[in-house]
Protein backbone atom coordinates (compact mmCIF):
# COMPACT_ATOMS: atom_id res chain seq x y z
CA UNK A 1 0.00 0.00 0.00
CA UNK A 2 1.17 3.52 -0.73
CA UNK A 3 2.19 5.86 2.05
CA UNK A 4 1.88 9.65 1.84
CA UNK A 5 5.06 11.40 2.94
CA UNK A 6 3.14 14.14 4.75
CA UNK A 7 2.71 13.63 8.48
CA UNK A 8 -0.61 14.61 10.03
CA UNK A 9 -1.55 15.40 13.61
CA UNK A 10 -5.01 15.11 15.08
CA UNK A 11 -4.96 18.81 16.01
CA UNK A 12 -4.57 19.67 12.29
CA UNK A 13 -8.33 19.17 12.02
CA UNK A 14 -11.07 21.38 13.38
CA UNK A 15 -13.70 18.62 13.37
CA UNK A 16 -14.14 14.88 13.62
CA UNK A 17 -15.35 14.93 10.02
CA UNK A 18 -12.03 16.34 8.88
CA UNK A 19 -10.02 13.47 10.38
CA UNK A 20 -12.56 10.94 9.12
CA UNK A 21 -12.25 12.33 5.60
CA UNK A 22 -8.49 11.89 5.81
CA UNK A 23 -9.01 8.23 6.75
CA UNK A 24 -11.43 7.71 3.85
CA UNK A 25 -9.05 9.35 1.39
CA UNK A 26 -6.14 7.24 2.64
CA UNK A 27 -8.14 4.07 1.97
CA UNK A 28 -9.11 5.29 -1.49
CA UNK A 29 -5.50 6.21 -2.32
CA UNK A 30 -4.22 2.84 -1.11
CA UNK A 31 -6.81 0.99 -3.18
CA UNK A 32 -6.03 3.08 -6.27
CA UNK A 33 -2.29 2.50 -5.80
CA UNK A 34 -2.55 -1.26 -5.27
CA UNK A 35 -4.92 -1.61 -8.23
CA UNK A 36 -2.30 -0.03 -10.51
CA UNK A 37 0.56 -2.16 -9.14
CA UNK A 38 1.56 -5.53 -10.55
CA UNK A 39 0.91 -8.42 -8.19
CA UNK A 40 4.42 -9.82 -8.83
CA UNK A 41 7.18 -9.02 -6.31
CA UNK A 42 10.73 -10.07 -5.62
CA UNK A 43 11.26 -11.29 -2.06
CA UNK A 44 14.28 -12.31 0.00
CA UNK A 45 14.09 -15.44 2.17
CA UNK A 46 14.24 -14.66 5.89
CA UNK A 47 14.21 -18.35 6.85
CA UNK A 48 15.31 -21.58 5.25
CA UNK A 49 12.30 -23.48 3.85
CA UNK A 50 10.82 -25.90 6.41
CA UNK A 51 8.85 -29.12 5.69
CA UNK A 52 5.10 -28.66 6.28
CA UNK A 53 2.02 -30.89 5.77
CA UNK A 54 0.46 -28.42 3.33
CA UNK A 55 0.25 -28.07 -0.42
CA UNK A 56 1.65 -25.07 -2.34
CA UNK A 57 -1.68 -23.28 -1.85
CA UNK A 58 -1.37 -23.59 1.92
CA UNK A 59 -4.07 -26.25 2.29
CA UNK A 60 -3.56 -29.17 4.67
CA UNK A 61 -2.81 -32.45 2.91
CA UNK A 62 -4.87 -35.52 3.82
CA UNK A 63 -3.94 -37.26 7.06
CA UNK A 64 -1.42 -40.01 6.45
CA UNK A 65 -0.37 -38.54 3.11
CA UNK A 66 3.36 -37.95 2.72
CA UNK A 67 4.05 -34.27 2.13
CA UNK A 68 7.13 -33.03 0.29
CA UNK A 69 6.10 -29.39 0.59
CA UNK A 70 7.87 -26.54 2.32
CA UNK A 71 7.25 -23.06 3.67
CA UNK A 72 9.47 -20.08 4.38
CA UNK A 73 9.12 -16.48 5.52
CA UNK A 74 10.11 -13.72 3.08
CA UNK A 75 10.54 -9.95 3.00
CA UNK A 76 9.16 -8.30 -0.15
CA UNK A 77 11.77 -6.06 -1.73
CA UNK A 78 11.74 -2.76 -3.58
CA UNK A 79 10.34 0.75 -3.26
CA UNK A 80 6.78 -0.52 -3.79
CA UNK A 81 7.06 -3.27 -1.18
CA UNK A 82 4.15 -3.69 1.27
CA UNK A 83 6.92 -4.38 3.82
CA UNK A 84 8.61 -1.06 3.18
CA UNK A 85 7.52 0.42 6.50
CA UNK A 86 8.24 -2.72 8.53
CA UNK A 87 11.65 -2.73 10.19
CA UNK A 88 14.04 -5.06 8.41
CA UNK A 89 14.96 -8.00 10.70
CA UNK A 90 18.11 -8.60 8.67
CA UNK A 91 19.51 -5.30 9.89
CA UNK A 92 19.61 -6.74 13.41
CA UNK A 93 21.81 -9.72 12.55
CA UNK A 94 25.02 -8.13 13.82
CA UNK A 95 23.57 -7.31 17.24
CA UNK A 96 24.50 -9.55 20.12
CA UNK A 97 21.82 -8.76 22.70
CA UNK A 98 19.01 -11.22 23.39
CA UNK A 99 16.45 -8.44 23.07
CA UNK A 100 17.57 -7.51 19.54
CA UNK A 101 17.39 -11.14 18.43
CA UNK A 102 13.91 -11.45 19.91
CA UNK A 103 12.93 -8.30 18.04
CA UNK A 104 14.20 -9.90 14.84
CA UNK A 105 12.16 -13.04 15.53
CA UNK A 106 9.02 -10.98 16.13
CA UNK A 107 9.64 -8.91 12.99
CA UNK A 108 9.96 -12.04 10.86
CA UNK A 109 6.49 -13.12 12.00
CA UNK A 110 5.03 -9.90 10.52
CA UNK A 111 6.29 -10.75 7.03
CA UNK A 112 4.93 -13.08 4.32
CA UNK A 113 4.78 -16.88 4.30
CA UNK A 114 5.41 -18.70 1.01
CA UNK A 115 4.54 -22.36 0.34
CA UNK A 116 6.78 -24.35 -2.03
CA UNK A 117 6.90 -27.78 -3.61
CA UNK A 118 10.10 -29.78 -3.30
CA UNK A 119 11.02 -28.89 -6.88
CA UNK A 120 10.38 -25.19 -6.29
CA UNK A 121 12.39 -25.27 -3.06
CA UNK A 122 15.51 -26.63 -4.82
CA UNK A 123 17.55 -26.31 -1.59
CA UNK A 124 16.84 -22.60 -1.15
CA UNK A 125 18.40 -20.89 1.87
CA UNK A 126 17.93 -17.60 3.68
CA UNK A 127 19.27 -14.63 1.72
CA UNK A 128 18.33 -15.96 -1.71
CA UNK A 129 15.69 -14.14 -3.74
CA UNK A 130 12.51 -15.49 -5.29
CA UNK A 131 9.58 -14.00 -7.20
CA UNK A 132 6.10 -14.36 -5.71
CA UNK A 133 2.56 -13.36 -6.56
CA UNK A 134 0.36 -11.71 -3.93
CA UNK A 135 -3.39 -12.22 -3.73
CA UNK A 136 -5.75 -9.25 -3.78
CA UNK A 137 -8.56 -8.77 -1.31
CA UNK A 138 -12.13 -7.76 -2.09
CA UNK A 139 -11.13 -4.07 -2.45
CA UNK A 140 -8.12 -4.77 -4.65
CA UNK A 141 -5.52 -4.29 -1.90
CA UNK A 142 -2.80 -6.90 -1.39
CA UNK A 143 -2.95 -9.65 1.22
CA UNK A 144 0.52 -10.01 2.73
CA UNK A 145 0.25 -12.71 5.41
CA UNK A 146 0.67 -15.48 2.79
CA UNK A 147 1.75 -15.34 -0.85
CA UNK A 148 -0.72 -16.54 -3.47
CA UNK A 149 2.01 -18.49 -5.23
CA UNK A 150 5.71 -18.96 -5.81
CA UNK A 151 6.72 -17.88 -9.34
CA UNK A 152 10.45 -18.49 -9.83
CA UNK A 153 13.91 -18.29 -8.28
CA UNK A 154 15.59 -14.97 -9.06
CA UNK A 155 19.05 -15.17 -7.46
CA UNK A 156 21.05 -18.06 -5.99
CA UNK A 157 24.00 -17.92 -3.63
CA UNK A 158 27.37 -18.60 -5.19
CA UNK A 159 25.98 -19.16 -8.67
CA UNK A 160 25.34 -15.64 -9.88
CA UNK A 161 21.98 -14.25 -10.88
CA UNK A 162 19.67 -16.47 -12.86
CA UNK A 163 17.95 -13.27 -13.87
CA UNK A 164 19.77 -10.03 -13.13
CA UNK A 165 17.06 -8.46 -11.02
CA UNK A 166 18.47 -7.95 -7.55
CA UNK A 167 21.63 -8.81 -5.59
CA UNK A 168 21.73 -11.60 -3.04
CA UNK A 169 20.96 -10.20 0.40
CA UNK A 170 24.00 -11.25 2.41
CA UNK A 171 22.59 -9.63 5.56
CA UNK A 172 19.52 -11.86 5.45
CA UNK A 173 21.78 -14.79 4.66
CA UNK A 174 23.63 -14.12 7.90
CA UNK A 175 20.45 -13.87 9.94
CA UNK A 176 20.02 -17.63 10.42
CA UNK A 177 23.62 -18.12 11.53
CA UNK A 178 23.23 -15.30 14.02
CA UNK A 179 20.31 -17.13 15.62
CA UNK A 180 22.20 -20.40 15.59
CA UNK A 181 25.31 -18.91 17.14
CA UNK A 182 23.37 -17.71 20.17
CA UNK A 183 21.08 -20.75 20.48
CA UNK A 184 18.23 -18.27 20.77
CA UNK A 185 15.54 -19.68 18.54
CA UNK A 186 14.83 -22.21 15.87
CA UNK A 187 12.76 -20.49 13.22
CA UNK A 188 11.14 -23.67 11.99
CA UNK A 189 7.97 -23.07 14.00
CA UNK A 190 7.38 -19.84 12.07
CA UNK A 191 7.11 -21.38 8.65
CA UNK A 192 5.88 -24.77 9.79
CA UNK A 193 2.58 -25.75 11.34
CA UNK A 194 1.91 -25.38 15.03
CA UNK A 195 0.17 -28.11 17.04
CA UNK A 196 -3.55 -27.59 17.66
CA UNK A 197 -4.20 -26.67 21.31
CA UNK A 198 -6.13 -29.20 23.38
CA UNK A 199 -9.63 -28.15 24.35
CA UNK A 200 -11.50 -28.69 27.62
CA UNK A 201 -14.75 -27.33 29.03
CA UNK A 202 -14.62 -24.81 31.86
CA UNK A 203 -17.17 -26.42 34.18
CA UNK A 204 -18.51 -23.29 35.88
CA UNK A 205 -18.99 -21.18 32.74
CA UNK A 206 -19.57 -24.00 30.26
CA UNK A 207 -17.07 -22.40 27.86
CA UNK A 208 -14.81 -24.56 25.70
CA UNK A 209 -11.27 -23.41 26.55
CA UNK A 210 -8.11 -23.90 24.48
CA UNK A 211 -4.89 -24.65 26.32
CA UNK A 212 -2.81 -21.49 26.59
CA UNK A 213 -5.68 -19.33 25.36
CA UNK A 214 -7.69 -18.94 28.57
CA UNK A 215 -9.91 -15.81 28.59
CA UNK A 216 -8.53 -13.14 30.90
CA UNK A 217 -11.68 -13.12 33.05
CA UNK A 218 -11.05 -16.78 33.96
CA UNK A 219 -7.50 -16.07 35.16
CA UNK A 220 -6.58 -14.14 38.28
CA UNK A 221 -3.37 -12.47 39.37
CA UNK A 222 -1.96 -12.54 42.89
CA UNK A 223 -3.43 -9.54 44.75
CA UNK A 224 -1.01 -6.98 46.19
CA UNK A 225 -2.38 -7.44 49.68
CA UNK A 226 0.17 -9.61 51.42
CA UNK A 227 3.75 -8.88 52.46
CA UNK A 228 6.32 -11.42 51.25
CA UNK A 229 3.96 -12.85 48.63
CA UNK A 230 5.20 -12.20 45.07
CA UNK A 231 2.82 -10.79 42.46
CA UNK A 232 5.22 -11.05 39.51
CA UNK A 233 7.65 -13.73 38.39
CA UNK A 234 11.41 -13.30 37.98
CA UNK A 235 10.87 -11.92 34.45
CA UNK A 236 8.39 -9.29 35.64
CA UNK A 237 5.28 -11.04 34.31
CA UNK A 238 2.17 -11.13 36.58
CA UNK A 239 1.79 -14.45 38.37
CA UNK A 240 -1.49 -15.94 37.13
CA UNK A 241 -3.58 -18.98 38.02
CA UNK A 242 -7.16 -20.11 37.70
CA UNK A 243 -9.19 -18.55 40.52
CA UNK A 244 -9.21 -21.74 42.58
CA UNK A 245 -5.41 -21.64 43.05
CA UNK A 246 -4.92 -18.02 44.09
CA UNK A 247 -5.47 -18.55 47.82
CA UNK A 248 -3.54 -21.85 47.97
CA UNK A 249 -0.56 -20.13 46.34
CA UNK A 250 -0.81 -17.17 48.74
CA UNK A 251 -0.77 -19.52 51.72
CA UNK A 252 2.15 -21.45 50.22
CA UNK A 253 4.14 -18.23 49.69
CA UNK A 254 3.49 -17.10 53.27
CA UNK A 255 4.67 -20.43 54.68
CA UNK A 256 7.73 -20.37 52.38
CA UNK A 257 8.75 -16.99 53.79
CA UNK A 258 8.34 -18.22 57.35
CA UNK A 259 10.56 -21.21 56.57
CA UNK A 260 13.33 -19.56 54.55
CA UNK A 261 13.09 -15.89 55.52
CA UNK A 262 12.80 -14.83 51.88
CA UNK A 263 10.11 -14.49 49.23
CA UNK A 264 9.53 -17.50 47.04
CA UNK A 265 10.95 -16.89 43.56
CA UNK A 266 8.65 -17.98 40.73
CA UNK A 267 10.01 -18.06 37.17
CA UNK A 268 6.71 -18.86 35.43
CA UNK A 269 3.02 -19.52 36.07
CA UNK A 270 0.29 -19.31 33.41
CA UNK A 271 1.91 -19.62 29.99
CA UNK A 272 0.18 -18.58 26.78
CA UNK A 273 0.13 -20.84 23.75
CA UNK A 274 2.32 -18.47 21.71
CA UNK A 275 4.95 -18.37 24.47
CA UNK A 276 4.90 -22.17 24.69
CA UNK A 277 5.55 -22.28 20.92
CA UNK A 278 8.52 -19.94 21.36
CA UNK A 279 9.95 -22.01 24.21
CA UNK A 280 9.57 -25.25 22.26
CA UNK A 281 11.41 -23.67 19.32
CA UNK A 282 14.23 -22.40 21.52
CA UNK A 283 17.18 -24.86 21.45
CA UNK A 284 17.84 -24.08 25.12
CA UNK A 285 14.41 -25.42 26.12
CA UNK A 286 13.42 -27.72 23.26
CA UNK A 287 14.27 -30.93 25.14
CA UNK A 288 12.17 -29.82 28.10
CA UNK A 289 9.25 -27.78 26.83
CA UNK A 290 5.91 -29.55 26.47
CA UNK A 291 4.21 -29.77 23.09
CA UNK A 292 2.40 -26.44 22.61
CA UNK A 293 -1.25 -26.80 23.54
CA UNK A 294 -0.74 -29.54 26.16
CA UNK A 295 1.06 -27.85 29.05
CA UNK A 296 -0.46 -27.57 32.52
CA UNK A 297 0.94 -24.03 32.51
CA UNK A 298 -1.55 -23.46 29.68
CA UNK A 299 -4.42 -24.52 31.97
CA UNK A 300 -3.36 -22.02 34.65
CA UNK A 301 -2.54 -24.69 37.25
CA UNK A 302 1.27 -24.81 37.30
CA UNK A 303 4.28 -22.75 38.30
CA UNK A 304 8.06 -23.07 38.04
CA UNK A 305 10.21 -22.17 41.03
CA UNK A 306 13.77 -20.92 41.36
CA UNK A 307 15.95 -22.30 44.12
CA UNK A 308 16.34 -25.96 43.22
CA UNK A 309 19.49 -25.54 41.12
CA UNK A 310 22.20 -27.77 42.58
CA UNK A 311 25.39 -28.73 40.73
CA UNK A 312 26.75 -31.08 43.38
CA UNK A 313 29.01 -33.03 41.02
CA UNK A 314 30.41 -29.87 39.43
CA UNK A 315 29.62 -30.83 35.83
CA UNK A 316 27.89 -27.53 35.08
CA UNK A 317 24.40 -29.04 35.12
CA UNK A 318 21.77 -29.73 37.75
CA UNK A 319 20.21 -33.17 37.45
CA UNK A 320 16.82 -34.10 38.87
CA UNK A 321 18.52 -36.15 41.60
CA UNK A 322 20.64 -33.15 42.55
CA UNK A 323 17.60 -30.85 42.59
CA UNK A 324 15.73 -33.30 44.84
CA UNK A 325 18.48 -32.85 47.41
CA UNK A 326 17.90 -29.10 47.85
CA UNK A 327 16.10 -27.65 50.87
CA UNK A 328 13.62 -25.85 48.59
CA UNK A 329 12.61 -29.05 46.80
CA UNK A 330 12.29 -31.04 50.03
CA UNK A 331 10.17 -28.33 51.67
CA UNK A 332 7.89 -27.92 48.66
CA UNK A 333 7.44 -31.68 48.44
CA UNK A 334 6.11 -31.68 51.98
CA UNK A 335 4.20 -28.38 51.96
CA UNK A 336 3.19 -27.31 48.45
CA UNK A 337 -0.18 -29.10 48.30
CA UNK A 338 -2.28 -29.01 46.16
CA UNK A 339 0.77 -28.42 43.96
CA UNK A 340 2.87 -31.53 43.38
CA UNK A 341 6.06 -32.32 41.51
CA UNK A 342 5.41 -35.14 39.02
CA UNK A 343 8.41 -37.41 39.54
CA UNK A 344 7.80 -39.01 36.14
CA UNK A 345 8.95 -35.89 34.28
CA UNK A 346 12.07 -35.43 36.45
CA UNK A 347 11.94 -31.64 36.65
CA UNK A 348 12.66 -30.29 40.08
CA UNK A 349 11.45 -26.79 39.26
CA UNK A 350 7.96 -27.69 38.02
CA UNK A 351 4.92 -27.85 40.35
CA UNK A 352 1.36 -28.42 39.19
CA UNK A 353 -2.10 -28.89 40.68
CA UNK A 354 -3.68 -31.56 38.51
CA UNK A 355 -6.28 -32.31 41.19
CA UNK A 356 -7.54 -28.71 40.94
CA UNK A 357 -7.44 -28.75 37.16
CA UNK A 358 -9.82 -31.72 37.23
CA UNK A 359 -12.32 -29.72 39.28
CA UNK A 360 -12.08 -26.66 37.00
CA UNK A 361 -12.18 -28.35 33.57
CA UNK A 362 -13.96 -31.33 32.08
CA UNK A 363 -13.09 -33.17 28.91
CA UNK A 364 -14.66 -31.42 25.95
CA UNK A 365 -17.06 -33.71 24.10
CA UNK A 366 -16.13 -32.11 20.78
CA UNK A 367 -12.39 -32.63 21.11
CA UNK A 368 -9.87 -35.38 21.89
CA UNK A 369 -8.90 -35.96 25.50
CA UNK A 370 -6.38 -33.22 26.37
CA UNK A 371 -2.90 -34.35 27.31
CA UNK A 372 -2.49 -33.66 31.00
CA UNK A 373 1.25 -34.15 31.29
CA UNK A 374 3.97 -31.54 31.16
CA UNK A 375 6.74 -33.78 29.93
CA UNK A 376 9.62 -31.38 29.70
CA UNK A 377 8.60 -27.96 30.88
CA UNK A 378 11.39 -25.45 30.34
CA UNK A 379 13.80 -24.98 33.21
CA UNK A 380 13.29 -21.77 35.21
CA UNK A 381 15.08 -18.91 33.51
CA UNK A 382 16.74 -17.84 36.73
CA UNK A 383 18.05 -21.30 37.53
CA UNK A 384 19.62 -22.56 34.34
Amino acid sequence: MARNSKAYKFDDFESVDGSYNLFENAIRNAMEYDNKRSDLFDAVLLTDPQPVPRDPSGNLVAAGTKSNNYACMVRIMGQDSPHRFLADPCELHTNTTVEDRRRAFNLIQQHTKVFLTEAQNDSLVAGEIISIRLERGSYGTFKTSEAKEFVEIVTRKGSGALFSVAPIDTACGSLISAFGATDLMSLGALAGDRPTPKVMTHIESGLRIENGKIPEDLLLTIPQLYPNVPTTDSSGRPIKFVAELIQPFVELAKAYHEEFGETISVSDSYRSYSRQVSMKANPRYSNYAATPGTSNHGWGVAFDVNGTYNDADGNGKSSFEERKDTDVFKWLLANAKPFVNPASIREGWHWEAVSVRKTVYAESVASPTPESNDHGEAAPEGDE
